[in-house]
């Protein structure tokens, strides 16, 4: 009854792999989208707020909350920009620099125990698809 309905069988998938996601990044202390916006942030010190929001297709609220939840841990600070005091950007701190390694590792997991419950191949065009169906419904 439900093989063919595409609303339960994402919505299957993608709790079973949260279970995934959260259980590898509990080793940072982390949930799955700070330790993805820690590492965004790592990558890239200075984004802008609006920057980080877009690199993550996340809404500026969302962001805000997470930057708090990351300052209250003391993992990321913000400044002001001194080219335009309506931007601000955000960088890593010492604290964040030492789960570095935590988050790499909890990504390089992850990608193992996705292609282990998933081929390859089928997740490589899982993600092609969802990439484009995300981005032709301008989401």
């Amino acid at each position: 009854m439900f093989d063919k309905c595409i609303y339960f069988n994402l919505n299957a998938l993608v709790r079973d792999l949260n279970k995934v996601w959260e259980e590898q990044f509990s080793e940072t202390g982390l949930t799955p989208p700070l330790g993805y916006l820690l590492a965004l942030i790592l990558k890239s010190p200075g984004l802008s707020q609006k920057e980080v929001g877009a690199a993550l297709n996340l809404d500026r609220s969302t962001i805000t909350r997470f930057l708090e939840s990351l300052e209250k841990e003391k993992l990321v600070r913000r400044e002001t920009s001194t080219k335009d005091g309506r931007v601000i950007n955000v960088y890593p701190t010492k604290k964040a620099e030492g789960l570095k390694t935590k988050l790499e590792k909890a990504f390089q997991n992850l990608s193992a125990k996705v292609d282990k419950k998933l081929a390859s191949n089928d997740v490589r065009d899982l993600l092609k698809l969802a990439s484009k169906v995300r981005t032709d419904s301008g989401s």
